[in-house]
């Protein structure tokens, strides 16, 4: 699958060579090793996600060892141990909450707080084939 997010290339065993992390744009998280072959229990599939952000390495669990935390296009937050092998932290898993926003979430702001030229909506045309001025801030 296709890679759309930038790779973390760090230092994760104890000998402290470098490893490739990354996710596939659909499903799967992959760990290169310093020698290109890939550890055991890599790839790692995520069902029906897609991942367009690049992994980040932390210590979720305290156990002295970075894991690797990717979120999906829902909001999904998964964390995988790393080391000799790939597994899954199920109990560290969070789906963030839609925020809904309403259409007019703009209308009644101070003029001043916006600048002429942007748009408060990707459907606002109230400025379209019209040359604005840009408002004095205070």
């Amino acid at each position: 699958s296709s890679i759309y997010t930038t790779p973390v290339i760090f230092p994760s065993n104890n000998e402290g060579k470098k490893q490739i992390y990354l996710n596939t744009f659909y499903q799967y998280v992959e760990v290169l090793g310093h020698d290109g072959y890939k550890p055991w229990g890599f790839p790692l599939g995520f069902s029906d996600s897609s991942f367009q952000t690049s992994p980040i390495l932390y210590d979720i669990d305290g156990d002295g060892v970075n894991d690797m935390t990717i979120i999906d296009k829902n909001a999904n937050i998964y964390w995988v141990r790393l080391g000799d092998y790939g597994q899954y932290l199920e109990d560290y898993h969070v789906q963030v909450p839609k925020l809904k926003v309403r259409k007019d979430w703009a209308d009644g702001m101070d003029p001043a707080f916006l600048d002429s030229y942007v748009m408060t909506s990707m459907f606002d045309n109230r400025y379209e084939g019209k040359k604005t001025e840009k408002v004095a801030r205070p």
